[in-house]
């Protein structure tokens, strides 16, 4: 009996998870002990670190966190692009207006209220002010030009359709105005030397012998940098006897307008880069941990046919402990790296050898001697 006990002994790798703590020494090197593997082959000592092993619901854990971690970030990447490039809506109220005195040669002006029945004979020249505003919601940064302008035509009286002459010119030249704020404000006066274009009409007249008549319009134009528009004009007929413009105004209220933004600043290249640096690590995840998911289920398969088949061929020597197994007496562990050992140990020391389903992945095969434990363990990783 001894010669067989000291064979088993030479042929088995021994690995010494627990040992009785028998002195204090032992327990204060107790913590460094979990960290260690201790194996005896034939008679020399080899001790082995353990190595560090991340757990299988660990790492899916991790990687679901971890995807969903970086979808957020990629989700509100992509938001903050959205809304930063997302065209917004102000409201705004665009105001006109033109007022005007009538001035004769000698500098005597009378402003429009009273000018009824003014003779247009008698006027020199108009004093006029062209007045714009713009009330906004929001603060906006705007970049403009205004100017004013004045058309100059006589027709034919007969046939309106036929210009015989005509003149146009800039009175104010172009103005720019740049600037961020919440109103934009235009208050321009001019001097329309209305007498110099009546008797031009009148020469024209005179000279062709031709019936004519004579018009001049003064207009307030905004420009951007897509198109000019005509905010307000003011229209005197040279051939009406009695002075009586004609004034045409813009008066837009509560209007709204979109504003356009640009989509590619440097914050929204850089949170797009971000975005999708996000996908792609999300991809690769989802591919490891896709794989991990099929490497686990062929594991766990591989690892149910062993289980099951050692338990069908050696039915009559395993006894299945249900509710876990635990020993009455604090004995050392002897770890075997294969289940013949075990069933040498069995064998040798005429010992049941008990099974026990520690969870889905991994079981333990045990045969407990007087003075140890002999055990064998199978995971899926193992596979």
């Amino acid at each position: 009996m001894e010669k067989d006990e000291i064979k088993l002994i030479e042929k088995v790798d021994f690995t010494f998870d627990i040992f009785p703590v028998e002195e204090k020494k032992e327990k204060a090197t107790s913590k460094k002990a979990k960290n260690e593997r201790v194996i005896f082959e034939g008679s020399n000592k080899v001790v082995l670190k353990k190595k560090f092993y991340i757990g299988f619901k660990t790492r899916v854990t991790a990687l679901v966190v971890s995807i969903i971690i970086l979808l957020l970030v990629s989700a509100i990447s992509f938001l903050m692009i959205y809304k930063a490039s997302k065209n917004y809506i102000i409201k705004y109220s665009e105001t006109s207006n033109i007022n005007y005195s009538v001035c004769d040669s000698l500098n005597s002006c009378i402003k429009e209220k009273e000018i009824n029945g003014f003779l247009a004979s008698n006027c020199s020249y108009v004093d006029t002010n062209f007045i714009y505003n713009v009330d906004v919601s929001d603060l906006i940064t705007y970049d403009i030009s205004y100017y004013i302008d004045s058309v100059f035509v006589i027709r034919d009286k007969r046939d309106k359709n036929v210009v015989l002459y005509r003149k146009a010119e800039n009175i104010l030249d172009e103005q720019r105005i740049k600037s961020m704020s919440d109103n934009i404000n235009i208050n321009e006066k001019i001097k329309i030397d209305y007498k110099d274009y009546y008797n031009k009409v009148l020469e024209y007249n005179t000279k062709n012998g031709v019936d004519v008549e004579g018009d001049l319009v003064v207009s307030l134009y905004m420009k951007d940098s897509q198109d000019t528009t005509k905010i307000s004009s003011i229209r005197f007929n040279l051939s009406d006897k009695i002075f009586n413009p004609r004034i045409k105004t813009t008066n837009n209220l509560d209007k709204s307008v979109s504003i356009e933004k640009d989509a590619w600043t440097d914050t929204n290249k850089i949170l797009a880069l971000i975005c999708i640096a996000c996908g792609l690590i999300v991809l690769f995840l989802i591919i490891r941990l896709s794989n991990l998911l099929i490497k686990s289920f062929y594991r766990k398969d591989k690892y149910t046919k062993e289980v099951n088949q050692i338990l069908r061929q050696y039915d009559e020597d395993i006894v299945v402990a249900r509710d876990g197994y635990n020993s009455l007496e604090n004995k050392r562990v002897v770890k075997v790296s294969e289940f013949k050992e075990l069933l040498d140990a069995k064998n040798i020391l005429k010992k049941p050898i008990v099974y026990v389903r520690v969870n889905d992945i991994k079981s333990k095969f045990i045969v407990e001697d007087v003075e140890c434990i002999y055990e064998y363990t199978i995971k899926d990783l193992d596979f």
